[in-house]
């Protein structure tokens, strides 16, 4: 056990992986402060010649206003990237697309890959298969508006009944207890 762990440690001996990841985390944090303006002209107002410094004048500096605060300001470990991605934002949805009911059943969706690289032949056909199949030349009859509205009260009443009987039942257990 100390030999693997002699071992390991000599293996990383020269990398300073912490450090690394603390200066690029400041480089980043600096890169995205906000910087002060600076509106001075050189050699308006300023004594010129070599070894002259130029040196802002405070009227011409326009004090960069402090940002929201970074999300990882008190996680050392972990740089969050809080600009948005415009290419990116092209790709995402802005409402729940048809056939699902909520958020959670459409990630659910996308998490399973529809390609015949990653799933057997038979399942890819049976999830790439159209709902309806109907043959070339067969007519289809217009939908009627009765039978429609037949099925819908149907449902509602099936619903209704379900409601009940649940209830009913709920009463039944509470009178039990």
């Amino acid at each position: 056990m100390d030999d693997q762990r002699m071992t390991i440690a000599e293996a990383f001996a020269d990398d300073d992986v912490m450090n690394e990841f603390d200066k690029a985390k400041r480089e980043i944090i600096d890169k995205e402060k906000p910087k002060d303006i600076d509106l001075s002209l050189p050699g308006w107002g300023d004594w010129g010649g070599a070894g002259v410094e130029h040196k802002p004048k405070a009227r011409f500096i326009i004090k960069a206003q402090k940002g929201p605060h970074r999300k990882d300001r008190r996680l050392k470990h972990v740089i969050i990237n809080e600009r948005k991605n415009r290419k990116l934002e092209k790709h995402q949805v802005k409402r729940l697309p048809y056939p699902f009911k909520n958020a959670g059943e459409f990630e659910n969706s996308l998490h399973h890959p529809l390609g015949k690289e990653w799933n057997p032949q038979g399942a890819h056909k049976q999830l790439i298969a159209p709902r309806v199949v109907t043959r070339i030349g067969t007519i289809i009859p217009p939908i009627d508006a009765e039978t429609v509205f037949k099925k819908q009260q149907e449902v509602k009443s099936d619903l209704k009944r379900r409601r009940t009987n649940k209830s009913e039942s709920e009463t039944k257990k509470k009178k039990s207890s």
